[in-house]
């Protein structure tokens, strides 16, 4: 009785924490808000030519970049890759900026011990590029350290440079991601299981 006792005031204390917490942080932006505003900002912007070495050398960028992430690739890359003023979503969080989506790999790439990205196939439809992609990740917190298969599907619009301007992840990141964090994952299959 004690043990359930204790539990309980450790759960409550977890939730009032956590309350306050999102009382005090700002509010996450929209993505698809985002996503509206930015695909009409960049409607003016032109990639590089259809078939051209621009194109062909922007996508070369791209499947480097994404291949085998690490804190130094990602160093070294993203300035390549990125425009100074693009945008990424990619489900988890929206980055604004080539130094903020710097920071935001390394983060994302420092703790992990394998982040690798394979594109499947790139599809052009007029200015926007369409990838679809297999990503496997190895990373202590998540599955004991197991590799973790997810698939998803990426909307680049790239600058005139070849630069990405945005870049809208289309990715189910709670069977990508949250289903292996500890104790978030059980909760998220009861709560399917009672859905289906």
């Amino acid at each position: 009785m004690k043990l359930l006792s204790a539990v309980a005031w450790i759960i409550a204390a977890v939730a009032i924490a956590a309350v306050g917490y999102l009382a005090v942080t700002p509010a996450a932006p929209n993505a698809y808000a985002v996503y509206q505003a930015e695909t009409a900002r960049l409607a003016a912007v032109r990639p590089p030519a259809v078939g051209s070495a621009g194109e062909a050398a922007a996508i070369e960028r791209l499947t480097q970049f994404f291949g085998q992430m690490s804190p130094d690739s990602v160093q070294q890359l993203t300035g390549r890759v990125y425009a100074d003023d693009a945008v990424l979503s990619d489900t988890l969080a929206v980055v604004r900026g080539r130094d903020a989506i710097e920071a935001y790999y390394l983060k994302t790439t420092q703790d992990a011990d394998e982040v690798t990205v394979t594109l499947l196939n790139v599809v052009r439809e007029g200015d926007d590029f369409f990838l679809r992609w297999k990503m496997r990740v190895r990373h202590p917190a998540l599955a004991d350290g197991e590799p973790q298969i997810s698939f998803g599907m990426t909307h680049v619009r790239l600058n005139e440079a070849g630069e990405i301007a945005l870049h809208y992840d289309f990715w189910d990141s709670a069977a990508g991601f949250f289903d292996h964090v500890p104790g978030v994952g059980s909760a998220m299959r009861r709560i399917r299981a009672r859905i289906h």
